[in-house]
């Protein structure tokens, strides 16, 4: 993997705890909505990160508003 330009993770909480130090771009969706619990979800440590690039956005056919988050050690 060390030749590739970019590698997507895009899933389980293991995963993100294993590559999180390796890590120099993050790119978030943002769901406006509520959930039952919202602590289900594993939380990357952004604080060594910068919001580079945000759009707001909205689905029609979910009704649902989402935030698209670019973030940039």
């Amino acid at each position: 993997y060390k030749n590739q330009k970019q590698i997507f993770i895009i899933g389980g909480s293991e995963l993100y705890k294993q590559t999180e130090p390796t890590v120099d771009k993050v790119e978030t969706t943002l769901i406006k909505t509520e959930i039952d619990k919202p602590d289900a979800f594993y939380q990357v440590n952004l604080k060594n990160f910068s919001i580079t690039k945000e759009t707001e956005s909205f689905d029609a056919k979910s009704k649902f508003g989402l935030i698209f988050r670019t973030y940039q050690k």
